[in-house]
């Protein structure tokens, strides 16, 4: 069961600074950059049957504390949990632009196929990355003059591989990573750990009792 959060109202971080919160989402997982100015929401918290209650009892609670708002929601892929919870967060916040892995399956929603791109907010650098078999995922990367962050979504070893291949070692390299396919046997493979070289890496949305990592790594 999804547990309600209690926040404090922290000040926004200054030009050039982003908080990063890695919300505790059971099976799901979701990730909120806050900029000076923006902020975006990496998944929405959601599994499988949740249909956008994750969105609504775990990070609805975060916008209302901190008083703040998405201007880019990113689906590190496409199914229809996440696709009701970023209809809910149109619908109830108005995001502005909704970034996923795969293509939208509607056009209501102000939706675009993620894509190899960079932009700066408040002097916070942003890189995505489309991978797997059509584009089906996306990557984000957030990074600072104070470190650098990689979010690397549902993206399974095959996917890992073709990324690595494509962009090379230096671009996905990062301080801290947040372990794809929530740390499952299936990716997070040895060559990407090793190639992203984190100093922490971030298990969200792991469950006890599940099949994880398949072998250790020292």
């Amino acid at each position: 069961a999804l547990m309600p959060l209690v926040f404090t109202v922290p000040d926004a971080p200054p030009a050039g600074d982003a908080r990063i919160v890695v919300l505790h989402a059971g099976r799901g997982s979701a990730i909120w950059v806050q900029t000076r100015s923006d902020g975006l929401l990496f998944d929405t918290g959601d599994s499988w049957g949740t249909r956008g209650s994750g969105l609504r009892e775990i990070v609805f609670p975060l916008l209302d504390a901190t008083d703040a708002n998405a201007s880019l929601l990113v689906l590190p892929a496409l199914d229809e949990d996440r696709a009701g919870a970023a209809a809910l967060l149109a619908f109830e916040r108005g995001v502005p632009r909704v970034l996923t892995g795969g293509r939208w399956p509607g056009a209501r929603l102000p939706a675009h196929a993620c894509a190899d791109a960079r932009w700066t907010w408040d002097g916070v650098y942003f890189q995505t990355w489309a991978s797997g078999r059509g584009g089906r995922n996306c990557v984000l990367r957030v990074s600072t003059s104070r470190g650098s962050m990689l979010l690397a979504g549902d993206i399974d070893a095959a996917a890992e591989r073709a990324l690595l291949a494509r962009v090379g070692a230096d671009a996905l390299a990062s301080d801290v990573v947040v372990v794809s396919r929530k740390a499952s046997a299936g990716a997070s493979s040895r060559q990407w750990i090793e190639a992203t070289s984190p100093g922490l890496a971030i298990a969200a949305g792991g469950v006890d009792g599940a099949r994880s990592r398949g072998e250790g790594l020292d």
